[in-house]
């Protein structure tokens, strides 16, 4: 976890990078920050000068000059937000919280009804292709998301399983 002073940038001199964040000592300059962890105030000594600043701790990332500060990064839910469009400039901000929330149940859902397929499909072959079983628990772990209702899915969290080469696919060792 990194930590993160922020302070105004008194020199921006009309431009538009108007704040300064200080992570762990390194300085970026951006448009807007998005603080989604407990804030506080602090102040820090800079060439014998005091210097007051809104302090936090957690992991950012900056995209299109926007700073956004989160407790921790889902890389994956934020490459899919970016190649959505959400992160555009101010797009996330602007919504609330009911609607960013809405998104993530959408996002869960859809991984639920993926994997769900799967295990369709791993019924119409009667069990004999153990890969669909084995696609659902990947999905499931990939999005770090519990899927509700996958039954007997659990028991291929097994390391044995996981270590059982499929030959139904005529390919040996594929895992």
């Amino acid at each position: 976890m990194n930590k993160y002073l922020i302070r105004f940038n008194t020199k921006h001199n009309g431009s538009e990078v108007v704040w300064r964040v200080f992570e762990n000592g390194v300085e970026h300059l951006v448009k807007n920050i998005a603080i989604r962890v407990p804030v506080f105030t602090e102040t820090s000594l800079e060439a014998g000068e005091t210097k007051w600043n809104i302090s936090c701790a957690g992991e950012m990332r900056i995209v299109d000059d926007v700073a956004y500060i989160v407790e921790k990064i889902d890389s994956k839910l934020e490459d899919l937000m970016y190649s959505a469009g959400l992160t555009a400039q101010g797009c996330w901000d602007q919504l609330d919280s009911y609607d960013k929330e809405a998104i993530q149940k959408y996002a869960d859902l859809i991984v639920e009804e993926c994997c769900r397929k799967l295990l369709d499909m791993d019924k119409k072959t009667q069990g004999n292709h153990n890969y669909y079983k084995h696609a659902a628990l990947e999905m499931r772990k990939h999005f770090k998301k519990p899927v509700e209702n996958l039954g007997a899915l659990d028991q291929y969290d097994d390391p044995v399983w996981q270590g059982k080469q499929f030959r139904s696919l005529g390919k040996p060792g594929i895992n």
